[in-house]
């Protein structure tokens, strides 16, 4: 259920599953492919926690995904970490704590310790598998250190899903 680096990393917070304080980023290697498994390009992003806001007087941060995605405002509480999506919605996007094979919304908990290995080191992850209408994907975070890895899953004519995207940890900057 945790998440750690295989080097030193002090003091980790890991009631937190995504440490949202302003200035942490996350920087990935994206890398797309075809359906064949072939490479396309090969790609950077950065996702940076760039303020907080007020909403419904709860205190939300603000999380810039590069540009590649519409702006979201994100939230840790008990239940786990919550998503604003600026039409006015907020919905719980990954519950923590977790158990194996629990299910909720349209995600299901594939592994709880699963070891991945990331440009930035190896971490110990939760693996949550969102399965919508044409695509699925999974994300791999670390409690305590945030996203580390994203599998973006796309159907293709007859309802063949192939990975098209991978988004691999490249190097962080956290604080509490």
């Amino acid at each position: 259920m945790s998440c750690e680096k295989d080097h030193e990393v002090v003091n980790i917070d890991r009631s937190l599953l995504v440490p949202l304080n302003i200035g942490n980023f996350w920087n990935y290697q994206i890398s797309y492919y075809d359906s064949l498994k072939n490479i396309l390009r090969i790609d950077s992003n950065k996702i940076t926690v760039t303020g907080d806001t007020i909403i419904n007087n709860q205190l939300w941060y603000k999380i810039d995904f590069g540009g590649r995605i519409a702006p979201v405002a994100y939230r840790n509480t008990v239940e786990g970490l919550f998503q604003h999506d600026f039409s006015n919605a907020s919905y719980l996007l990954f519950k923590y704590p977790i158990r194996l094979g629990e299910v909720y919304n349209s995600t299901k908990v594939i592994s709880t310790n699963e070891i991945i290995n990331v440009p930035a080191g190896n971490f110990s992850c939760i693996n949550y598998q969102h399965n919508h209408l044409n695509f699925k994907y999974s994300t791999l975070i670390s409690p305590g250190i945030g996203f580390i890895k994203f599998d973006i899953g796309t159907a293709i004519n007859g309802g063949q899903l192939y990975i098209s995207e991978i988004w691999k940890l490249v190097d962080y900057n956290i604080r509490y």
